[in-house]
């Protein structure tokens, strides 16, 4: 019987936990990482047992998970918020007047701006259509930010994991519009897309079947 330690990351778990359900054969790709606490995209290059991963974009103050967070609190809502804020967003059938101004240079973001914009409306309008509104806004960010980085690396692939990526809104409304750039975006149930240990295992059994072979 042998007992080995085999390390691993909190981004590399994301990664193969939004994978087990979206095959791709690709030897590199993108991996968007929206949660609570993160929003980087990340360009990942696969080698024998997990990934090769680099920072190119994200957000360079607060994640969306805080900015849809912060904006729920405001409107009353439990923390954490995201459910109630995307239940809304897609009950909203009212047409976006004039959407949030965004701020992305090169793939990165600055989304601090955005809490400042709906603090000034939030009185003025509906929970559903600020709910709308954030969310559009974590769209169009994200857009821009992968259109940028979707050129410079030639890389049409786009991985999807973190808690905010289960927003029912987000994910369709990301998958539609993305199409346009003929940029394929995967997300997975979420169940996987939220903190787990289903990608942790998965690399595991990779490693361990890897270091097997190297025992006969």
């Amino acid at each position: 019987f042998r007992s080995d330690l085999y390390e691993t990351t909190h981004q590399e778990n994301h990664i193969e936990a939004s994978l087990l359900d979206n095959k791709l054969n690709k030897g590199k790709f993108l991996s968007v990482h929206m949660s609570g606490g993160t929003t980087e995209i990340l360009l990942c290059t696969k080698n024998k047992e997990s990934y090769d991963i680099e920072i190119v974009g994200g957000s360079k103050d607060i994640s969306f998970g805080q900015l849809i967070d912060r904006v729920g609190v405001k409107m009353g809502y439990d923390f954490p918020c995201g459910k109630y804020i995307d239940e809304n967003a897609l009950n909203c059938e009212s047409a976006i007047k004039q959407g949030l101004k965004t701020s992305v240079k090169e793939g990165y973001m600055n989304l601090s701006g955005l809490e400042n914009q709906i603090d000034n409306i939030i009185d003025d309008c509906d929970k559903e259509y600020i709910s709308k509104l954030v969310l559009d806004a974590v769209v169009r960010n994200m857009i821009k930010s992968i259109e940028h980085i979707s050129k410079e690396y030639n890389i049409k692939d786009i991985v999807f994991a973190g808690g905010v990526s289960a927003s029912k809104y987000i994910s369709k409304e990301l998958t539609n519009r993305l199409r346009k750039y003929k940029i394929n975006a995967y997300f997975t149930k979420p169940e996987y897309a939220t903190d787990n240990a289903v990608g942790c295992a998965l690399i595991g059994v990779k490693k361990f079947e890897n270091k097997s072979l190297n025992y006969k």
